[in-house]
């Protein structure tokens, strides 16, 4: 379970939690076939508390080859910050909460 403090937005850890369990590993159980993509659904509602942090963990979970979008839920987020953790342009929505 991941705890997050009031108020604040931890991509990072977030984004650390999905590299560290590994969950797409068949190390782990993962029996996909090679050809099926591991996708990662980042949701947000604002920007991320530790910028610098959470690009060094979206660059690394990319990659070992999974495909990440960013969906910003709020007018809070920095859409540039979602295009950099997102694995194309392309991969980038956003709502209004």
């Amino acid at each position: 379970m991941l705890c997050l403090r009031p108020g604040g937005t931890s991509t990072d850890s977030s984004l650390m939690m999905v590299k560290t369990l590994q969950k797409f590993a068949s190390t782990t159980g993962y029996r996909g076939p090679p050809e099926v993509e591991s996708v990662i659904l980042l949701l947000t509602d604002g920007r991320s508390d530790a910028p610098t942090a959470t690009a060094a963990v979206a660059r690394d979970l990319k990659a070992a080859g999974n495909t990440i979008y960013a969906v910003g839920v709020s007018d809070r987020i920095n859409y540039n910050e979602l295009a950099s953790l997102a694995s194309k342009p392309e991969y980038v929505f956003t709502v209004d909460s």
